[in-house]
């Protein structure tokens, strides 16, 4: 709110294709009321997240960047759970709320969402299992590969466990 910003109208075609992308998440024939699976859990936790903590700040335009990656993950799932899209439409509210009431309607919902609680989201769907790192062993380089991650203790001691070795590592 402090920097001056210079207008320019290209932002305003940008954010009509964001809502336009969003509209059209809430497709009757691809929603459901079927349990969200985890891939769709995270999404929705980290989108959750992001947007509450930049909303706070009043760094708004990370906020909407946030829910634009939201939409981008979201187009490409087949199904989409009414669980995981009235979260996303509580999001939007302050941002776009004219929008955001149809979509609410659209999901069954009778009364507005002005109301509604702001959204949660659970940490644990947010923890990585799983880490990509380089791994090089004297002259050797391997190539990057995935391993799981185990906590081991109080003491940040993590396990990283391959077919080949097991590497302890110490994160400061």
């Amino acid at each position: 709110m402090r920097e001056t910003k210079v207008w320019q109208t290209k932002g305003v075609e940008g954010c009509s294709r964001f809502l336009a992308r969003a509209y059209r998440l809430f497709d009757a024939d691809k929603m459901t009321d079927d349990d969200p699976t985890a891939e769709q859990l995270k999404a929705i936790s980290e989108c959750v997240k992001k947007v509450t903590e930049e909303t706070e700040g009043m760094r708004f335009n990370t906020a909407i960047s946030a829910m634009m990656e939201f939409v981008n993950t979201a187009t490409k799932w087949d199904t989409k759970p009414k669980q995981v899209l009235t979260p996303f439409v509580l999001l939007l509210s302050p941002y776009a709320p004219h929008l955001s009431e149809e979509l609410w309607s659209a999901l069954g919902n009778g009364e507005t969402n002005a109301y509604a609680t702001w959204p949660s989201f659970d940490p644990s769907l947010l923890v990585e299992d799983t880490v990509t790192l380089a791994v090089q062993v004297r002259p050797l380089a391997f190539p990057k590969s995935r391993h799981t991650v185990c906590r081991l203790s109080a003491r940040n001691y993590y396990l990283l466990h391959t077919s080949q070795s097991r590497l302890f590592y110490r994160i400061w």
